[in-house]
């Protein structure tokens, strides 16, 4: 029997720590291995991919999360079979399938390649061009790149590193609202409410706050946006994983011959989570055989499995899939 609803969701809430947690020290260690003098002088020449050597950012820094990922799959596949199979059906999940080896490969490149080395690319160029237009000096747009470090932790705090393009535009924007005294600056909702009073007070004086607070301030920011593309990056691939590996767990039963391709039956399950999406939620209850396709009646989009298809219809989505095994008609057919 498949893993019910409240299962899979305390599964996701397990596995998806790790995740975040590896995410967290990639950033972190790129961060302590930065040096900021070969940044300077990566700015002045207007070296972007020098820059980024400055900064250590490559993707074998991401190495840890793609193996977390991978002990998601494995695991999670495991967990399905153990759900899905009787007892007396022998059989453990194979993560060296060249199949499941397949997904795991165009995974890591797609996360990476694809997506963090040229968001990160990307937010670092808003800084930069952030920088030049305010006239900055190449130093503190290096530092608003990697972070200050900060005295209690001895560890640089804030930063762009970690975070996507609109991130860093948000980032950009505080440091505006801060400096020209701007009432959006409370309308950002991860900003620290600790320093509202103080903000609140240079408005109505007309009296900006030191550029050592304003720093301070757009640092916790930043944190607390790194921590969201944190738990995003986590949400997104640990159930993306999962639900793959859902998938890798059905095709190997019926490769190892305990069930026909039609005795595999698959149902689209929405979290009824708030802000997910309503094709999603409109297809709770689709059923498919092993290899048919999933269809958001809105967008029209086919999938797999949750978690498959484009980004508009992958990031941030909480649904899964459950099985059905028709085990008599297993017993049947032999």
């Amino acid at each position: 029997m498949s893993l019910s609803r409240s299962q899979m969701e305390a599964l996701l809430r397990r596995l998806r720590g790790p995740v975040r947690r590896a995410f967290e020290r990639a950033i972190r260690n790129a961060k302590g291995r930065a040096s900021v003098q070969a940044m300077v002088v990566a700015i002045e020449s207007g070296d972007v991919d020098a820059l980024l050597r400055a900064i250590g950012l490559r993707d074998g820094m991401y190495s840890t999360l793609t193996e977390q990922i991978r002990a998601v799959y494995g695991e999670s596949g495991s967990l399905i079979l153990a759900s899905d199979l009787p007892r007396n059906f022998d059989m453990d999940f194979d993560i060296n399938n060249p199949r499941a080896e397949s997904w795991l490969r165009m995974n890591s490149s797609s996360l990476i390649t694809g997506n963090l080395m040229p968001e990160q690319r990307a937010a670092i160029q808003e800084i930069l061009q952030s920088g030049m237009s305010k006239g900055q000096n190449p130093t503190s747009t290096a530092l608003d790149i990697v972070g200050r470090i900060s005295k209690q932790t001895g560890r640089r705090q804030g930063g762009v590193i970690g975070l996507n393009q609109q991130q860093a535009k948000f980032a950009v924007n505080m440091a505006a609202d801060l400096e020209n005294l701007d009432c959006r600056y409370f309308s950002r909702k991860l900003r620290d409410r600790r320093f509202d009073n103080a903000v609140r007070k240079a408005i109505e004086s007309g009296k900006p706050l030191s550029r050592k607070v304003q720093n301070k301030i757009v640092a916790r920011y930043e944190g607390r946006l790194l921590k969201h593309r944190g738990d995003t990056i986590a949400r997104t691939e640990t159930l993306q994983s999962l639900n793959a590996a859902n998938d890798e767990a059905l095709q190997q039963v019926v490769q190892e011959g305990l069930a026909p391709r039609n005795a595999v039956v698959r149902v689209w399950r929405h979290s009824f989570s708030a802000n997910e999406r309503p094709g999603h939620l409109m297809m709770e209850g689709q059923r498919r055989g092993l290899d048919e396709l999933f269809v958001n009646p809105i967008t029209f989009a086919s999938l797999l499995y949750p978690g498959s298809g484009p980004a508009s219809e992958v990031i941030n989505c909480r649904c899964f899939v459950e099985h059905e095994i028709d085990f008599f008609a297993v017993e049947v057919a032999a």
